[in-house]
């Protein structure tokens, strides 16, 4: 130290230079050194106080933000169980309907296909009926003109004459 203040204030030489830069540098980083620890121990103290505070604060924040999010998590997981256990049960629900509903059609369709066979046998039946009464008018008028024909190869005017007379005494017109 004697060297630096030798160097720096000498009777009447001025500011000289030291070749002495290993010991000259050392010197003056402790000097350097000495006053910022002196001088700036409020203020570095005070900005590494802040700091300190600010990553606290920002730790703080981060870790309530994960408490937040797993809560959220859990509270979606919760949310997705129970749509999954709903959607399940509609599932049932829609399959027991769908199995309803085709064993109605099932029994609606028998039934129809059992009216139809009804009436197809009603409409068979009738038909027949038809068919018999047209052969019944159809035998009826063959005997009817068999009849006459035969009524008018032996019916002569005097038995037609007879008969008459015979149906006007049975009506109780006789003269």
């Amino acid at each position: 130290m004697d060297s630096l203040l030798l160097a720096m204030v000498e009777e009447g030489a001025g500011v000289r230079f030291n070749p002495d830069l290993l010991g000259t540098n050392a010197l003056n980083i402790f000097l350097v050194l000495g006053l910022l620890i002196y001088y700036g121990r409020g203020f570095l103290g005070k900005l590494l106080g802040e700091r300190q505070e600010t990553i606290a604060q920002t730790i703080q924040r981060a870790e309530t933000a994960q408490k937040e999010a797993a809560a959220t998590l859990k509270t979606a997981q919760h949310n997705l169980a129970q749509a999954q256990a709903m959607a399940a049960q509609l599932k049932q629900e829609g399959l027991a309907k769908a199995e309803q509903m085709r064993a109605d059609l099932l029994a609606l369709a028998a039934q129809e296909v059992e009216r139809i066979g009804l009436q197809a046998q009603q409409s068979i039946e009738l038909e027949q009926e038809r068919r018999v009464e047209a052969i019944r008018q159809r035998i009826t008028e063959l005997t009817l003109a068999q009849v006459t024909a035969q009524l008018q190869q032996r019916l002569t005017p005097e038995m037609q004459s007879r008969l008459i007379d015979q149906g006007i005494a049975r009506l109780g017109g006789g003269a």
